[in-house]
């Protein structure tokens, strides 16, 4: 079993990891006006073309995987939020019914926040995310109640 200074260790490097990732994406963005792409030849919404003058190449989306195109900072971001929920997944066994509703919500999110005038599905997502990652949470106080209440009550019996 996996105790709670490890757990809180864990996600403190796995948002450490996600916040390194966002910080990489903006740094390209704010140099470039965009995020480069290695995919377009025109600019569309917040993406605009890679060209050879293009600052700090390396971090735009230049990792193809079939029609998509990633960063380094995209990986490092996906990389943080995996382990995420696998910590949920360990940590909070009781909630792990809502893991799938968790994870096609962030998968939905990232789908939706990639095209233009995709913010009622995008919201929608992250919705079902914090609902989600509330009922994990719920779950795991109910539960942690119940054992509180049948402790106590052993505590009584045993003391009279």
């Amino acid at each position: 079993m996996i105790n709670n200074k490890k757990v809180k260790l864990l996600a403190i490097a796995a948002v450490t990891v996600q916040v390194i990732g966002a910080v990489l994406n903006r740094m390209v963005i704010a140099l470039n006006g965009g995020m480069p792409s290695i995919a377009l030849t025109v600019p569309v919404g917040k993406w605009v073309p890679l060209y050879q003058g293009t600052k700090l190449a390396v971090l735009a989306d230049v990792i193809r995987v079939g029609n998509l195109a990633f960063s380094m900072g995209d990986l490092f971001f996906i990389a943080g939020l995996i382990a995420e929920m696998i910590l949920l997944w360990v940590a909070i066994p009781q909630g792990r019914k809502f893991l799938p509703l968790l994870v096609a919500s962030v998968l939905g999110i990232f789908f939706f926040i990639a095209g233009p005038n995709n913010l009622t599905p995008t919201i929608l997502c992250e919705t079902a995310a914090l609902l989600a990652v509330s009922g994990m949470y719920y779950s795991y106080r109910d539960d942690l109640r119940k054992r509180t209440a049948v402790t106590l009550l052993l505590i009584k019996v045993i003391a009279e």
